[in-house]
């Protein structure tokens, strides 16, 4: 059983909530794609604590509340009430995009009640793509370049002409090619890289990508 999260979202809520939020973000996503759990036009997924403690054994129960209300806290989840019995205290959890609101479906969606509790799952994770990768303009490039004194010469022309890739990957993180094109322009200057095997990218920045 491999339980995974996201750095960032452990940064801003430590390690607890970002394994929690995980599981959240790919059960809501899963029942916007099947079209359940619909309620006030939001997709939502449910679990009682005590199901999350069995999904994470090494969490208590208090350590678990804390981690959920940090992520309610934080405005990437938001908790609602939408059992069928009034004494059924499971809680429910729908995830938000971009901060600006719930996961929405369409006016036509299937709006009817769950039927059973979602089953946690153990074997599979989802990593929500938090942070799309960003195509910079020129003024973005070179308003970057006077804030940071980067040496930015060239940078968004030879991005631009070869799509935004990094040797076989697009790039994800222009800012920190901007850094490494910066210090390549210090060490370099207009110097050919020395292993003319390697592109300029892969000099710069290895074989990985960005």
């Amino acid at each position: 059983m491999i339980h995974n999260f996201e750095p960032e979202v452990a940064v801003e809520v430590g390690v607890n909530s970002a394994i929690i939020y995980q599981n959240i973000v790919y059960w809501t996503l899963k029942n916007h794609a099947n079209q359940k759990n619909i309620h006030d036009g939001s997709v939502w997924t449910y679990n009682s604590n005590s199901a999350f403690r069995e999904l994470f054994p090494y969490l208590t129960e208090k350590q678990i509340r804390t981690a959920l209300g940090k992520l309610v806290n934080a405005g990437m989840i938001a908790k609602g009430n939408y059992n069928k019995n009034h004494y059924d205290r499971t809680n429910w959890y729908g995830i938000s995009i971009g901060r600006l609101g719930l996961l929405h479906l369409p006016s036509a969606a299937n709006h009817t009640a769950p039927s059973g509790r979602p089953i946690p799952d153990n074997k599979h994770s989802y990593k929500p793509d938090r942070v799309k990768a960003t195509i910079p303009t020129p003024e973005e490039v070179t308003q970057y370049a006077d804030e940071k004194g980067l040496n930015l010469d060239g940078f968004h022309d030879y991005y631009e002409s070869n799509g935004w890739m990094v040797g076989k990957n697009k790039m994800k993180k222009w800012k920190s090619a901007a850094s490494g094109w910066s210090k390549r322009q210090e060490q370099y200057g207009n110097k050919k890289p020395a292993d003319k095997s390697l592109t300029m990218d892969e000099q710069m920045f290895g074989k990985g990508g960005i």
